[in-house]
C-alpha cells in the first residue's frame, strides 16, 4: 500500500490554500502566460534574439512565468485540442482574446505539442532559444515533436519539458513506428532526469510521476515480444553520450542496462520497474556536492571526506517526495549502499550490512557506463571490451564476480555499439552480436562513413569464402568518442 507523507509546505514553493486574491492573480498570470507565449512564437518568427521586440516579449513572458512560479510549485501547460488548461485550471479568456490562444493551439498543434512543464524561471536568451528550436522544427516532417525533443536535449534545455498531444505510453508504442519511439522515449527520459536535478537542487519535492511512466515504458520494453532487434536498438541508445552534462546521460543509460540485465536475471517486472526508479536516483545527492570539488582530481583528505558523503546526502532528497513506496525505498537503500562494495570496504564508511542485489547490480553497470564515457576530468574513455576485461579483474570485495560474469554474458564483451575496424580497413559498429549459436568474436557490422546517398552496408563476420574461410575480422577496437566518429553515431541514432 501506497504511504503519504504529509508535509509542511510554507517553506516550499507549493501553497495548498490560496486566497481569493492569489486566485485572481493566477488567473491572470495564466492568462498573461499563453498569451505572451503565443506573442513570443509569432514575434520570432520575424525577428531573431537580439531584436527589442523579441526582448520587450520575453521580459513580459517572464513576469508571468514568474507571478506563478511565486505561488505555485511549477507550471503545467496542458493543450486540449481545444482549450488550455495552467496548473488544473482552465484558461478562461474574453472573446477579443479567445482568437490568440486558438492560434497558439494551433501552433502547437504542428509540432504535436500537447503539453509544457516548466520548473524554473528562463532568461531572455532562454527563451529565444526555445522559439528559435521551435520554428526550426519542420511541421511537415514524419515526427515533429520527437525533432524538437531531440534539439532541446542537443543544445541542454533544461527549464522546461514536453509532451505529445495526447501522449500516454501504451497508446503511443501502438501509434509511432516502434523505433521512433523508444527514440523519443530515450532522450524525452534525459529531460526528466534534468528536471530532477533542477527539483534536488532548489530544495523542492521531487516529480516523479514522470519518470515512473518513463521507466515503466521502458520496462515494457524488453517485455515486448515484437522483435529483439527492437530491444538491442535501445541498448545502442546507451551509446550516446554526453561529457558536459555527463550524468543526465549517464543515469539514463544505467536505468537502461539495469532494467535489460534484471530482465534477463529473470527478476519480476515491478522489481525492473524499481530498479529503474532506483538508477535514476542513486547519484542524486551529487546535487549537493560544490561543482569545483565533482571533476577535480588530487583530492585532498578533507575534500574526498567531503565528496564520500554524496550517498548520504541522497536520503533525504529521495524522501523529500509526496508519496512512499516500494520503489522510493529500493531508491533510498541504493543511494545510500552503491558505493560500498559487495563486501563492503567502500564509502560512506559508517555504512553498514550487505549490499542489496539492486545496490549491486546498479554499482556494477554504473562502473561499466563511466569507464566508458569521457569527462573534461578523464577525456579518453574505455572502449566496452577494454572495460568488460577490466570488470572481469576487479576484486570481489568490490563487486560481485557471479554478476560480472552475467553482466559479460549477457551484453557481450563486444556490445552493441563498439567501433571497430575491420581487416579491410572500413570502419563500423556493431549492431547483432547477441543472436543464439552466433560466435561473440563474429558481429554483424553496420559501416560508417558510407558515401552519400548508399544505402546503409552491414558486414556479417560469419561470411565465408569458397574454401571455408571467414572473409572479414576485426582488425582494432576504436575509440567510439572519436569527435568524427561519435557525430556519425549520433546522426545513425536521429535516423
Amino acid at each position: 500500500m501506497t504511504q503519504h507523507w504529509k508535509y509542511d509546505l510554507s517553506e516550499n514553493d507549493e501553497v495548498k490554500n490560496l486566497d481569493a486574491d492569489q486566485q485572481q492573480e493566477l488567473a491572470r498570470a495564466s492568462q498573461d502566460l499563453l498569451i505572451n507565449l503565443h506573442t513570443l512564437l509569432r514575434t520570432t518568427t520575424f525577428h531573431d534574439a537580439q531584436n527589442h521586440a523579441t526582448h520587450q516579449v520575453t521580459e513580459k513572458l517572464i513576469d508571468s512565468i514568474n507571478t506563478l512560479l511565486s505561488i505555485e510549485y511549477e507550471i503545467n501547460i496542458v493543450y486540449t485540442g481545444t482549450d488550455f488548461m495552467v496548473n488544473d485550471r482552465w484558461a478562461r479568456m474574453s472573446r477579443q482574446l479567445q482568437d490568440l490562444v486558438q492560434k497558439l493551439g494551433t501552433m502547437l498543434d504542428r509540432c504535436q505539442i500537447g503539453g509544457i512543464n516548466i520548473t524554473a524561471l528562463p532568461s531572455h536568451q532562454e527563451l529565444a532559444q526555445f522559439a528559435q528550436l521551435f520554428h526550426a522544427t519542420n511541421p511537415q516532417q514524419q515526427d515533429p515533436f520527437s525533432s524538437l525533443q531531440t534539439q532541446l536535449w542537443r543544445f541542454q534545455v533544461q527549464w522546461l519539458t514536453l509532451s505529445r498531444f495526447e501522449e500516454e505510453s501504451h497508446k503511443s508504442i501502438g501509434r509511432l513506428e516502434l523505433r521512433t519511439y523508444i527514440r523519443q522515449t530515450y532522450f524525452y527520459a534525459i529531460q526528466i532526469v534534468q528536471q530532477l536535478y533542477l527539483q534536488a537542487e532548489q530544495g523542492k519535492p521531487l516529480k516523479l510521476k514522470t519518470a515512473k511512466r518513463i521507466i515503466q515504458a521502458f520496462v515494457e520494453i524488453f517485455h515486448n515480444p515484437r522483435a529483439q532487434q527492437d530491444i538491442d536498438f535501445l541498448l545502442f541508445l546507451t551509446q550516446v553520450k554526453n561529457c558536459i552534462d555527463y550524468h543526465f546521460n549517464h543515469v539514463v543509460n544505467v536505468a537502461i542496462l539495469s532494467i535489460g540485465f534484471a530482465h534477463h536475471l529473470g527478476l519480476k517486472r515491478s522489481t525492473l520497474r524499481d530498479i529503474g526508479i532506483a538508477a535514476l536516483l542513486y547519484d542524486i545527492g551529487m546535487v549537493k556536492i560544490p561543482a569545483a570539488l565533482k571533476e577535480k582530481r588530487g583530492l585532498t583528505e578533507r575534500e574526498r571526506l567531503e565528496f564520500e558523503q554524496h550517498p548520504a546526502y541522497a536520503i533525504p532528497v529521495i524522501l523529500k517526495t509526496s508519496s512512499i513506496d516500494s520503489a522510493i525505498l529500493r531508491a533510498v537503500n541504493v543511494a545510500f549502499s552503491h558505493h560500498l562494495g559487495a563486501q563492503q570496504g567502500g564509502y560512506p564508511q559508517y555504512g553498514r550490512g550487505t549490499q542489496s542485489l539492486a545496490s549491486q547490480l546498479i554499482m556494477l553497470i554504473d562502473r561499466y557506463d563511466a569507464m566508458t564515457t569521457s569527462r573534461p576530468h578523464r577525456p579518453q574513455a574505455k572502449s566496452p571490451p577494454a572495460a568488460m576485461a577490466e570488470l572481469a579483474m576487479t576484486p570481489s570485495k568490490e563487486l560481485n564476480s557471479a554478476l560480472v560474469r552475467q553482466f559479460i554474458a549477457w551484453f557481450s564483451p563486444m556490445p552493441l555499439g563498439t567501433v571497430v575496424q575491420l581487416n579491410t580497413g572500413d570502419i563500423g559498429y556493431i549492431v547483432v552480436s547477441r543472436e543464439q549459436g552466433r560466435p561473440q568474436n563474429r558481429p554483424v557490422i553496420k559501416l560508417l562513413f558510407q558515401p552519400a546517398g548508399e544505402e546503409a552496408y552491414y558486414v556479417d563476420l560469419m561470411d565465408k569464402d569458397m574454401e571455408g574461410r571467414y572473409l572479414y575480422h576485426i582488425k582494432d577496437i576504436l575509440n567510439a568518442h572519436e569527435p568524427r566518429i561519435q557525430r556519425t553515431i549520433i546522426e545513425e541514432i536521429m535516423g
